[in-house]
């Protein structure tokens, strides 16, 4: 569904539309709406050169047209009555739909109000289908009007809300997530965990692989934890996983509700953010989940600098925020979510045309959007060089577990040495260390950036003559590698080459 501009080539199907309209009025009682239908093509031929006329194509087809005129419209001001604003307003005129009962006609007034937030609408007396949609979409009665030819209109106003106009953007825009299917806590609390630092398109498969194992806060609370980072390799940062496990445990065995700030903030692994998305979107409780993207939204709205690091920031959007929230506050939120996913992106200039908020916005008011958010630079990330040996013995291969705990804690991985060995150099070191040579080759150079610091690693191929029982390594297959064992991301690369 979208909307365009109408062109002369529309005439023959929005034509149809208004005399199919014109029958339906006769039908519901109200013969006098457009019973000169040859006038009202003349007046849309004048729409159209003005281009004022617009049409909602869906399905690849015309189903509504309508006339938006963007400047102050003389009948209005002799009204028996008061408007209740006196802004700057765009009225509706002319709005026909092919067929009724489909969300068209709510539909194009979603498009007006984008277009400016305070719109103005008449209707004949008898046109009830008309009024009661206008009386369903908020308008206000503020009294008759009478158009050219005598005849009597009423008149009604209305002034669109910032949270009105977020939601039905997120109700036609808004992503379709797995998570957001079924709402309960467990389906939110997993996601929330999953999403932290992590974008929404790799999230979705683990999600979904993740619930068929483990589909229940019990089970989760009951798995092993080498499942639990099975299922969550590749996902990185795996304190969120044991984090996950605990706080499920933790759960059951305190016997929570979690429909409190205060106790989901007693949960491992859930802080403020966590707390505050999952209270609004299961609990539907009035809360601002505020990150990076609300931050940098409310930046460009408010044209407001920050330091990136102070509490402060977080605050004045909480407030800003929480003062526009009207009603559902966990679509609100995850409207905000999408909208700086999909419209006001970061790292280059958003999107302002898609943006339902762009009447509120100071920054685009301004043209000066590529100037928010103000952040401060980060520091550079250490650089450690890193020797991965892919060590076998009689088809199978070493690995061992990492500390409990510390970076990668409690998973699986390749022996490795923080040192940059040429073969020689390596060679020497491992039967230095207990190894007894069979063969060993060159293998990939690979390179993996965490949060802080990023490895540089290059990697040998050990075939050994004997198994080290005494250094702390298991001996698995590849099946096994692949399936029971999880093996971080960082060394995905050399996983990679040894299941091929």
């Amino acid at each position: 569904m979208y909307f365009r501009k109408t062109t002369s080539s529309d005439f023959p199907a929005i034509f149809q539309i208004y005399e199919s309209s014109v029958s339906f009025m006769k039908e519901i009682g109200n013969p006098n709406q457009w019973k000169n239908i040859e006038d009202i093509k003349n007046r849309v031929g004048d729409d159209v050169k003005k281009g004022i006329s617009h049409v909602l194509v869906d399905e690849g087809k015309i189903q509504a047209v309508f006339t938006l005129l963007e400047t102050s419209d003389p009948t209005y001001q002799t009204i028996e009555g008061k408007w209740i604003d006196n802004s700057p307003y765009f009225t509706i005129h002319r709005i026909a739909v092919k067929e009724h009962n489909k969300g068209y006609a709510s539909a194009c007034f979603h498009y007006a109000y984008l277009q400016n937030k305070h719109i103005r609408i008449d209707t004949h007396e008898e046109n009830l289908p008309m009024r009661k949609l206008i009386e369903k979409e908020g308008f206000t009665y503020c009294g008759k009007i009478h158009i050219e030819d005598g005849s009597p209109r009423l008149a009604y106003e209305k002034v669109v809300s910032f949270s009105e106009l977020l939601l039905n953007w997120y109700q036609e825009k808004g992503r379709k997530l797995p998570w957001r299917e079924n709402p309960s806590f467990y389906h939110v609390y997993l996601s929330e965990i999953m999403l932290q630092q992590t974008r929404v398109e790799t999230v979705k498969r683990y999600y979904e692989r993740f619930l068929e194992t483990l589909p229940t806060l019990q089970d989760l609370a009951n798995a092993e934890e080498d499942v639990i980072m099975k299922l969550w390799q590749g996902l990185g940062y795996y304190s969120r996983a044991r984090n996950l496990q605990k706080g499920a445990r933790h759960i059951i065995e305190k016997d929570l509700s979690c429909d409190t700030y205060e106790e989901l903030l007693k949960v491992p692994g859930i802080g403020e953010y966590t707390a505050k998305a999952i209270l609004s979107i299961v609990y539907n409780k009035p809360y601002i989940a505020v990150d990076g993207n609300l931050i940098r939204i409310y930046s460009r709205l408010c044209c407001s600098s920050y330091d990136s690091k102070s509490k402060e920031i977080k605050d004045r959007c909480n407030k800003y925020f929480l003062s526009l929230l009207e009603k559902d506050p966990g679509s609100f939120n995850q409207a905000l979510m999408d909208l700086g996913e999909l419209v006001c992106l970061p790292n280059t200039l958003p999107k302002c045309e898609d943006c339902p908020l762009k009447q509120f916005c100071q920054s685009y008011k301004e043209k000066n959007q590529e100037k928010y958010p103000i952040s401060l630079k980060k520091g550079a990330k250490k650089e450690i060089d890193k020797t991965v040996f892919l060590l076998s013995y009689q088809g199978k291969y070493l690995i061992r577990k990492r500390p409990n705990k510390g970076l990668l804690a409690s998973l699986y991985e390749f022996y490795n040495v923080d040192k940059d060995f040429h073969l020689p150099e390596a060679k020497e070191y491992l039967e230095k260390n207990g190894f007894s040579i069979n063969s060993i080759r060159k293998d990939k150079k690979g390179k993996h950036v965490f949060t802080h610091l990023i490895w540089e690693m290059s990697g040998f191929r050990v075939e050994l003559k004997d198994f080290p029982k005494d250094l702390g390594f298991l001996l698995v297959t590849k099946e096994e590698l692949e399936e029971l064992y999880p093996i971080p991301s960082a060394f995905k690369i050399y996983l990679t080459e040894i299941l091929k």
